[in-house]
């Protein structure tokens, strides 16, 4: 998948990346969103800048704060109901590798 990341916070000219990273196969009850379009907001900003000496998240974030897609893989356990067009949003505590579980409240 096509993506911007950063594996350390800062200035965006030293920490984002912009490069391919392989596709995130969905786990059970998690579905895969090919995303078309994604904005990078003021929140998303601030988590990059995060508050000096602040331990990062997870060791690499994809920064969205909306986005639009299709759902093109699902998990084990998941049902057809949710194999159509929602509504998708990730939650502070998603990894941010490009697959929805259920604590990133995909299913709208």
């Amino acid at each position: 998948m096509r993506a911007a990341w950063y594996d350390r916070k800062g200035d965006p000219r030293e920490v984002l990346v912009v490069g391919d990273l392989p596709d995130p196969e969905p786990g059970p009850g998690e579905v895969r969103i090919r995303i078309s379009a994604s904005g990078i907001n003021p929140g998303d900003v601030g988590k990059r800048m995060g508050p000096p000496g602040a331990p990062m998240p997870f060791p690499r974030v994809i920064p969205h704060s909306d986005g639009a897609g299709v759902i093109d893989a699902a998990g084990d356990g998941v049902g057809a109901d949710l194999r159509t067009r929602l509504p998708a949003s990730a939650s502070p505590t998603s990894p941010g590798t490009g697959h929805c579980s259920p604590t990133a409240r995909c299913a709208g």
